[in-house]
C-alpha cells in the first residue's frame, strides 16, 4: 500500500475512534444528569408554522363540529325563547259548532271570554284558550274537518276543557254520546232541562256580528258544562280545580251576559 493511502487510513481510524469516545462521554454525561435533562424546545419558526397551519386549516378540520355546535345552540335559543314568550292560558273553552266560524270569530270569542275569566295562574294577565272545533257538515270529510274532529275528541280527555260553547245541533249530538251523560245538569242552567245557558243576545254576539253583520242570528248557541264526576277526568290531577273554574266562568256570564260591568 502506498504511504499516502496508509496515512489516510490511519487518520480515518483515529477520527472514528475520537467520535466513538465523544459519544460514550456524552452518553455517560446524560446518564449522570438525567434528572436535570430538559428536552430541546422547537424553534419559534416551527411553532409559528404549526399554529399558522392550524388556523389556515381550521375550517377543514373542525367545520362539522362547529356546524353541529351552532345548530344545537340555535335550537336551544329558540326553545328557551318560545318557553319564555309562550302564552300561559288561565282556562280553556271548546267551541263546537255545526256552523262555519272564521278564525277571527274564534279570536273574538276568546277576547270576550277573557272578561269573565280569572287570572288563575297569577301572571297578572287573563288569557283564554279557545279550541276551534267548528265543523260544518260540508267540511266534515275534508282535511280541515277531519283535523277538527280529531281535536274535538282530544278535548274529551282534556281535564282543562270543562266549558263548551255549542250550537243547537252540536248540543244535541253531545247530549247523546256516552249514553247521554256528557252534558252536565248539576248547575241547573235555565235552558235544555238545566243543561245549557243560551247566549243569543249576549256580549258574545259581537264575536260573530263584527265579522259578518247579523251572523249570530243564523243559529242558537249555548254554554254547557261537561260531566266530570264519575268519568276518567275525575281521576286526573287538579280536575276538581278546573271544574270549579268552569262553574265560576258560566256563572259570571249569566250574572252579566251583556258585559254591562266590564272589567
Amino acid at each position: 500500500m502506498p504511504q499516502s493511502n496508509k496515512n489516510d487510513a490511519v487518520a480515518s481510524q483515529r477520527k472514528e475512534q475520537q467520535e466513538l469516545i465523544e459519544l460514550k462521554r456524552k452518553k455517560q454525561e446524560f446518564e449522570n444528569n438525567i434528572e436535570n435533562y430538559e428536552a430541546p424546545k422547537p424553534s419559534d419558526a416551527a411553532v409559528k408554522q404549526t399554529f399558522s397551519s392550524k388556523i389556515s386549516n381550521f375550517w377543514f378540520y373542525w367545520h362539522y363540529k362547529l356546524l353541529a355546535f351552532l345548530i344545537i345552540a340555535a335550537i336551544l335559543t329558540v326553545g328557551v325563547h318560545q318557553c319564555a314568550t309562550r302564552t300561559k292560558y288561565d282556562m280553556t273553552v271548546v267551541v263546537y259548532f255545526k256552523h262555519y266560524l272564521s278564525s277571527r270569530m274564534i279570536e273574538n270569542i276568546a277576547e270576550i271570554a277573557e272578561n269573565y275569566a280569572e287570572d288563575t295562574n297569577g301572571d297578572g294577565e287573563i288569557n283564554v284558550l279557545v279550541m276551534d272545533c267548528a265543523i260544518p257538515d260540508e267540511e266534515r270529510e275534508l282535511e280541515t274537518g277531519r283535523a277538527k274532529s280529531t281535536r274535538l275528541v282530544a278535548q274529551f280527555q282534556n281535564k282543562e276543557a270543562i266549558v263548551y260553547m255549542v250550537d243547537d245541533e252540536a248540543l244535541e249530538e253531545l247530549d247523546t254520546i256516552a249514553g247521554g251523560v256528557f252534558v252536565d245538569d248539576s248547575l241547573s242552567l235555565p235552558d235544555n232541562n238545566g243543561k245549557s245557558y243560551q247566549l243569543n243576545g249576549s256580549a258574545f254576539d259581537a264575536a260573530f256580528d263584527t265579522i259578518e253583520f247579523g251572523y249570530s242570528k243564523n243559529f242558537n248557541y249555548h254554554l254547557i258544562r261537561r260531566v266530570v264526576d264519575g268519568t276518567q277526568l275525575e281521576k286526573k290531577k287538579d280536575a276538581a280545580k278546573y271544574s270549579e273554574q268552569g262553574d265560576k266562568f258560566i256563572k259570571a256570564v249569566m250574572a252579566d251576559p251583556e258585559l254591562k260591568n266590564k272589567k
